[in-house]
């Protein structure tokens, strides 16, 4: 190799490095100025004696639990009332996960037909899993054997009701 060409390269490098290197101090010195202007924001909040507590809609979007609809079909014998599945289903999410979780899981039963078998349930988007267990589990509905197969969980209960009409 031609000391010409070492030397290019050297040079190259050299600036790659000095360029990586002010990449990184600019990344810094941003991430700095956003604190900064936060604590400023804050300073003057307290100087001019400002609420600095979340409105309440803002605490009410924070402390909000998104909501799951599944919706499921029910299998079974006999014609089931909308009654005695609710409360099949809540005897099998008891049995499973104790009594506080028909509170946890926000456990609702919102649709129900008699002649379709269709049904939608509404929980607690954390216990999403677990409704659906207690779905599949259920055997037996006011004593005729019972199936329930759960069909699709949607964020909307618009949605769910699509999902019904759909395979009506």
């Amino acid at each position: 190799m031609s000391y010409d060409l070492l030397f290019e390269l050297t040079l190259a490098l050299l600036l790659v490095a000095l360029l990586a290197a002010t990449i990184r101090f600019y990344t810094r010195t941003m991430r700095l100025a956003a604190r900064i202007q936060e604590i400023e924001r804050l300073l003057s909040a307290i100087l001019k004696h400002e609420k600095l507590v979340p409105t309440s809609r803002a605490l009410n979007q924070q402390l909000k639990k998104r909501k799951r609809y599944i919706v499921f079909r029910v299998i079974s014998e006999a014609p089931i009332k909308t009654e005695d599945l609710e409360r099949a289903i809540e005897e099998t999410l008891t049995t499973l996960f104790g009594k506080p979780s028909i509170g946890d899981s926000r456990f609702s039963l919102v649709y129900h037909s008699d002649e379709s078998g269709y049904g939608i349930i509404r929980v607690s988007s954390d216990w999403k899993n677990r409704a659906i267990l207690a779905l599949s589990l259920v055997r037996e509905v006011n004593r005729s054997k019972t199936f329930i197969v759960p069909i699709r969980t949607t964020g909307t209960i618009r949605k769910a009701r699509e999902t019904i009409s759909s395979r009506s």
